[in-house]
């Protein structure tokens, strides 16, 4: 999906796209989506056709007029997706078939917000939409009324990565890796300090110190049975 120009390739129902905002990133690229006055939903969405395979979709939402935004995949007229509570941050309402959703706060105001749930349909097209609470689809709307939206991310995952920006075409991504050289030949005492998660099955090394190939480096991270230290 197109991640932050949304005038472009993304189709409106009952918003338009209004001003822009300063965006997580420092840029002024996030865009308002602005209800119309029809009492339906408004929203914006993106044409996918999926496979029968999990999906995440994450969005970055931040309150204008209204307080409460929604992201869901539409599956052809079933309303499921997750809500979001933009003026404190708390989850709402996550419906559909065992689907999941979280949320992370970032400056500023903004979320992040993702959903993930396996595909039941051909069609699966990505939505963003404004609401005025908790479940709400469909309500009549105030004329330049909205939320601010930016960094939407479609991937075929079963969880959501770190943000990658995208324009028309899919991107591969590349591992996220934090490479510090230490000086050669450094032999005083020191500390590495790390706090992991690890989402599904893994093998990684998060932190190692020493020659990636020595039997004499340490190295925290898993692999697909235990912990490894």
């Amino acid at each position: 999906v197109q991640s932050e120009e949304i005038a472009t390739t993304w189709s409106a129902s009952n918003v338009t796209i209004g001003a822009a905002t300063t965006a997580p990133n420092g840029a002024s690229t996030a865009k308002k989506i602005e209800e119309d006055n029809v009492n339906s939903t408004h929203v914006i969405y993106e044409n996918y056709a999926a496979s029968a395979i999990a999906y995440t979709f994450s969005a970055f939402l931040k309150a204008a007029e209204r307080t409460w935004g929604y992201i869901r995949f539409d599956t052809g007229g079933v309303n499921e997706g997750v809500f979001l509570n933009l003026a404190t941050g708390a989850l709402g309402a996550v419906n559909g078939a065992g689907a999941t959703a979280t949320v992370e706060a970032f400056a500023n105001g903004w979320y992040r917000l993702t959903y993930t749930r396996t595909a039941t349909a051909a069609t699966w097209n990505p939505v963003v939409g404004s609401t005025t609470g908790d479940t709400v689809f469909d309500y009549t709307g105030t004329t330049g009324s909205g939320i601010y939206a930016w960094g939407m991310q479609l991937e075929a995952a079963s969880f959501a990565s770190s943000y990658i920006a995208t324009t028309t075409a899919a991107v591969t991504r590349n591992a996220d890796v934090l490479t510090y050289p230490f000086i050669t030949g450094l032999n005083t005492a020191g500390t590495c300090v790390a706090e992991l998660s690890a989402n599904g099955t893994v093998s990684a090394a998060v932190i190692r110190v020493g020659v990636a190939s020595s039997n004499g480096s340490l190295m925290l991270g898993t692999n697909s049975t235990e912990t490894t230290i």
